[in-house]
């Protein structure tokens, strides 16, 4: 519960200078709501305004298509008196985003400030709402935006950065599309182990495994053909 209140006394304070800031932002309840509190507890409530203008600008500026991935400094803001550059990455809500945009960050960038992941609805003509599982939203309208503030990086780092990031995203996309491809693969399989190995040794533990590889226990990212002759 104290944890809570030190979250909702920054976030209340990123509201108020929100409104002194006079730009259009994104509702720092939405943006701050999951951060971890002791990350927020190294940032004024002018910075977190700042953060959430940017968020605002950077979801905006979305073409609602491709991944949209930028790393900017922030004047002003400078948690524990450093100045930071932002990684922001904004895409189409799918498995595997976060993860694999953090995995190739801290590949290389050990020093994050604040990492946050707010998965929004936006809805044409209106302000972002943060997704609910209970409620009714279009799938085409849920937008994962990622947030990952890191010490200032040069300019030469922040853009290797970026497309390392957009490398990775092309990655994910693909994995994510092909995976209703690969499931039916992995199926039509099933169906032939069944159908011409009906008195081959080890079939049953072949097909009971091919079943726990469907039943959601394993990830799919790619899959290869083979010919034996």
């Amino acid at each position: 519960a104290r944890t809570n209140v030190k979250r909702e006394k920054h976030i209340e304070a990123a509201k108020a200078a929100a409104a002194a800031l006079g730009a259009k932002t994104l509702n720092p309840d939405i943006l701050f709501g999951r951060a971890s509190k002791d990350d927020l507890e190294h940032y004024s409530g002018e910075m977190l305004a700042v953060a959430a203008a940017h968020a605002m600008a950077e979801i905006e500026a979305w073409d609602g298509t491709e991944p949209r991935v930028t790393v900017t400094t922030l004047a002003g803001v400078t948690p524990q008196s450093q100045p930071v550059s932002v990684l922001s990455v904004t895409d189409r809500n799918q498995p595997f985003l976060y993860d694999s945009v953090m995995g190739e960050v801290t590949s290389t960038h050990r020093d994050i400030h604040l990492a946050i992941h707010p998965i929004l609805v936006v809805t044409p003509g209106e302000a972002p709402k943060l997704f609910s599982p209970d409620e009714e939203s279009d799938p085409a309208q849920r937008v994962s935006h990622i947030e990952i503030h890191l010490s200032e990086l040069a300019p030469s780092e922040a853009a290797a950065l970026a497309e390392r990031v957009g490398t990775v995203l092309d990655q994910v996309h693909l994995a994510v599309d092909d995976w209703p491809a690969m499931v039916e693969k992995l199926d039509s399989t099933m169906a032939d182990v069944e159908r011409y190995a009906k008195e081959k040794p080890g079939k049953d533990e072949a097909l009971a495994f091919l079943a726990w590889l469907r039943g959601n226990n394993f990830t799919f990212l790619g899959m290869r053909e083979y010919s034996y002759s």
